[in-house]
């Protein structure tokens, strides 16, 4: 007998088919036009990382970079082994990027199905669509460095602590904490969440959700895989990094030297509001659903132990799902602020949201789950709507009024650079169209929490979808922005492959500007050793290229007796079959 399709199956499939068409278009707007990275050295370091676990050394390059956790550098380790042509290796890297969307789709709508079993699937897989396709997740898409990994495994983490809690079985409980490892290799920022995992387990012990043995395996698992990561990070720093000055600059202990120097009414005061700003931010940028859901599980924790006083988990066990969630992010909120404020240079501090946005899903999907199964107050919303006008004209229309915004970090807070982007120049239309936006994407909301009906949900949610895309789009834009280096490391590529494929690189660190173009080829030419010559010396009987500042004064001096194969503004590149210059008085320089 055949099986007969639903016609409610036939929808959801439906739906599904096209929020898997419009992320694959997201996915392939303009990859064509995307070879090699577009945040500097960020990306870099983690393509160094997994060079060193593919058996390459590109240390000639990453010893001037600072240290950056190895957990999406297995994940391109993969690439570079199985990748011969350099010219799709990052465009393969972009893929993966692809795969993890999707993969933050999945387990969004099977974690919403759980803790909303009445809400109709497709709304649920709707409200999952939004969580994967959240503004920095558009522009992370086409950027190779580890944020779309922290976000799918701080959602598979979710995903697995619910299932652990609403079944009890062990595999879930092995698998949320091996997914809360695996958060911290691939960022150190994470460090919060592994903290909440431990209190957690302390948790689940007294109120008997975990066994002693199971305890036993938490400890010798924690205990062995943080001892593996102690000894690759070491690798790292000696291998890769050459233990230079510049190692611990991202470590905690070069991070934590500052935390003293706040220990004055200006520094706290510095530390609130860095934290009020990036509370604001997440409001803004999840158009007030971050609000509503932290209305809710607050509303959630204080009520549990208000009626159940200290035996709260033995009457409510979903309460931990709260308490996961609410102190992975303050735990996460507070590393970020230390993080950005170490950094006294930054302008965009007060919504650097790129630390903290990897984690705001979950809280989405609460607040979305809760507006389209429950009943919300009005005046949860109204509230919402208030709070989140103040905080978007306080922050892009006060704050950084007089600041350049050429040179904030556009990754680090997509929605307020989107806004002033797409209005600079205009002194009032920014805060008039901020509100209206506001107002319209609110007013859809009360309209969710008024009804139930499936069909008026998702209309209701198209104002989400529709403002996430756009600004989808013009991230990705502004990525491709960033990539002006392309074309010129293209062509050097190419010079290289026809000239002479045997010949070393080698590169003078004049400017920084340079290590930028160099880490790009390196990307390209996979296998090709790089040497700088500053501080690696070597026989120069053979041919080599060379690649320096255009207008350094070694530029310019080596300009005046050969013509470069390749030059623009900022670097050239020249072939040298033998030694003409003397190098060794140029080194002690």
């Amino acid at each position: 007998m055949k099986h007969k399709i639903d016609k409610n199956e036939l929808y959801f499939i439906c739906v599904l088919a096209v929020l898997i068409i419009t992320i694959c278009i997201l996915f392939i707007y303009r990859l064509s036009e995307q070879k090699m990275p577009v945040v500097l050295l960020d990306e870099f370091g983690y393509w160094s990382n997994g060079a060193l676990f593919a058996g390459l050394d590109w240390s000639g390059i990453s010893q001037y970079n600072s240290y950056y956790s190895y957990g999406y550098g297995i994940v391109l380790s993969v690439l570079i082994r199985i990748m011969k042509n350099g010219n799709y290796l990052y465009q393969s890297a972009l893929f993966i990027n692809a795969v993890m969307v999707f993969g933050i789709l999945f387990y969004s709508y099977k974690t919403n199905i759980i803790l909303y079993p009445n809400l109709n699937k497709i709304v649920g897989l709707v409200i999952a669509f939004i969580i994967a396709i959240y503004p920095s997740n558009s522009s992370n898409l086409h950027i190779a460095w580890d944020e779309l990994l922290l976000t799918y495994l701080y959602t598979c983490s979710f995903y697995m602590l619910v299932r652990f809690i609403k079944s009890s079985k062990s595999r879930y409980f092995i698998l949320w904490y091996l997914n809360i490892f695996l958060l911290y290799i691939t960022h150190q920022r994470a460090l919060g969440v592994v903290l909440i995992g431990i209190f957690l387990v302390a948790i689940f012990v007294k109120a008997r959700m975990v066994s002693w043995k199971q305890l036993l395996l938490f400890i010798i698992m924690y205990m062995s895989l943080f001892a593996l990561h102690r000894y690759v990070k070491q690798e790292i720093l000696n291998s890769v990094l050459r233990n230079n000055e510049m190692s611990g600059t991202n470590d905690y202990p070069s991070i934590i030297s500052h935390v003293i120097e706040w220990f004055n009414i200006e520094g706290l005061t510095r530390v609130c509001r860095c934290i009020i700003g990036k509370i604001g931010y997440l409001i803004i940028s999840t158009c007030g659903l971050f609000g509503i859901s932290v209305w809710c599980v607050i509303q959630k924790i204080v009520n549990s132990i208000q009626k159940n006083k200290m035996r709260f988990l033995s009457q409510d066990r979903s309460i931990v799902i709260e308490l996961y969630l609410s102190g992975s992010l303050l735990t996460t909120i507070l590393i970020a602020s230390i993080f950005t404020l170490s950094n006294n240079s930054r302008i965009d501090g007060l919504t650097y949201g790129r630390y903290v946005e990897w984690c705001i899903g979950p809280w989405i999907l609460i607040a979305l789950g809760k507006m389209c199964s429950d009943k919300i107050k009005k005046k949860v919303v109204l509230y919402n709507i208030v709070v989140s006008i103040i905080v978007i004209l306080a922050v892009t229309n006060i704050y950084y009024k007089n600041q350049d915004w050429e040179e904030y970090a556009f990754v680090c807070a997509p929605v307020c650079f989107v806004f002033y982007r797409l209005c600079r120049g205009y002194n009032y239309l920014l805060p008039a169209l901020q509100v209206v936006i506001s107002i319209v994407a609110f007013c859809s909301m009360m309209h969710i929490s008024k009804r139930t009906r499936v069909r008026e949900n998702i209309i209701s949610m198209m104002g989400i979808i529709l403002f996430y895309i756009v600004l989808g789009k013009m991230m990705i834009d502004r990525v491709l922005e960033s990539n002006y280096r392309s074309e010129v490391v293209i062509q050097m590529y190419k010079e290289i492959q026809m000239l002479d494929d045997e010949a070393d690189v080698l590169f003078i660190m004049d400017d920084k500007q340079t290590i930028w173009y160099v880490a790009d080829l390196q990307i390209l030419a996979v296998d090709k050793k790089v040497y700088s010559i500053n501080e690696e010396m070597k026989n120069f009987s053979e041919p080599f290229f060379l690649i320096l500042d255009t207008y350094s004064e070694y530029g310019k001096e080596i300009s005046a007796n050969l013509s470069p194969l390749v030059t623009n503004w900022q670097i050239s590149m020249y072939y040298i079959d033998q030694l003409e210059y003397d190098f060794e008085r140029r080194r002690n320089e």
